[in-house]
C-alpha cells in the first residue's frame, strides 16, 4: 500500500480509537456536544485526507 495512504489511514484509526476511549462523562447529554466538536472535525479531516490519497493513487 502507498505510504501516504497508510499514514492517513492510521491517523483516521487513531482518531477513532481516541473517541472510543473517552469515558462516559464525554457522552453525558447534560454536557451538550460542544466538547466533541474537535473530535468531529478531526474525523472529517482525517477521512478527507485519506480519500484524497486514495483518489490520487487510483489515477496513477
Amino acid at each position: 500500500m502507498n505510504p501516504q495512504i497508510q499514514t492517513s489511514l492510521q491517523r483516521l484509526k487513531d482518531t477513532i480509537s481516541e473517541i472510543e476511549r473517552l469515558d462516559s462523562s464525554y457522552w453525558n447529554i447534560s454536557l451538550g456536544t460542544s466538547h466533541l466538536n474537535a473530535y468531529a472535525e478531526q474525523l472529517v479531516n482525517d477521512a478527507k485526507t485519506t480519500a484524497a490519497h486514495l483518489k490520487a493513487y487510483g489515477k496513477k
